[in-house]
């Protein structure tokens, strides 16, 4: 049985992989997942979801607007916010993760090493209804700067703080990306070599059908490229 939000499902099939890409700020984690969704066919779910439609989109969109300060001051506001936003698609990322495997950016690992990086130690109950990532790939490199950039008024010692959180962040599911440093002009080429090679590690740990999907595993240790 599978808990979600609107109580308990049913036996289902085996879920593909939820695979997520997180990093250090600004440093091109949209435009990489989604090269790889491409490169998969599979959805991608960029957290946040800044959704006008939702209560959590638009409060979110209001805090990153150059707000990033109550971040620093409330972490247990924008922690419960930024919770209820994962949990708005909860179910929608399982039931994807049902046809095929799922990208998602800045989920529950990205989300933790925030949250602890600004002083909130213990998250694990928060993320009992959410689906889990079968692997993370961790984004590392300098930052990226672009029309996409949200102008979020961190502080330079916060920001200081989450690349270095990022950085040292080590888990057995964890793999870290090192990102080809180049010039502003021609970012393209550290979203093709990023995303290949994210994608030629997805093609070691597991078996890809023509359709792009995953379907069987054959290894989730972590690691470095």
């Amino acid at each position: 049985m599978k808990p979600t939000l609107h109580g308990v499902r049913g036996k289902d099939p085996e879920p593909h992989p939820i695979i997520e890409i997180t990093g250090q700020l600004d440093v091109g984690k949209a435009s990489i997942a989604e090269a790889v969704a491409r490169g998969l066919k599979a959805p991608l779910f960029a957290f946040p979801v800044l959704d006008h439609q939702s209560f959590t989109g638009r409060a979110l969109l209001w805090a990153l607007a150059g707000k990033g300060e109550l971040l620093e001051q409330a972490p247990q506001w924008w922690a419960h916010l930024y919770i209820a936003n994962l949990l708005e698609k909860a179910d929608e990322i399982y039931s994807a993760s049902l046809q095929g495997p799922v990208i998602v950016t800045n989920y529950t690992t990205g989300f933790s090493i925030w949250m602890h990086a600004a002083g909130i130690k213990s998250l694990g109950g928060f993320f009992a209804s959410l689906p889990p990532p079968k692997i993370v790939y961790k984004l590392c490199g300098s930052t990226w700067i672009t029309a996409r950039n949200l102008h979020n008024g961190f502080s330079t010692p916060f920001i200081l703080k989450i690349g270095h959180a990022m950085l040292n962040t080590a888990d057995k599911k964890v793999v870290r990306i090192n990102l080809l440093s180049t010039s502003p002009g021609r970012m393209h080429q550290r979203v093709n070599e990023a995303s290949s090679k994210i994608l030629e590690d997805l093609k070691r740990r597991y078996n890809l059908s023509d359709s792009g999907a995953i379907v069987k595993s054959t290894d989730t240790r972590g690691g470095s490229w």
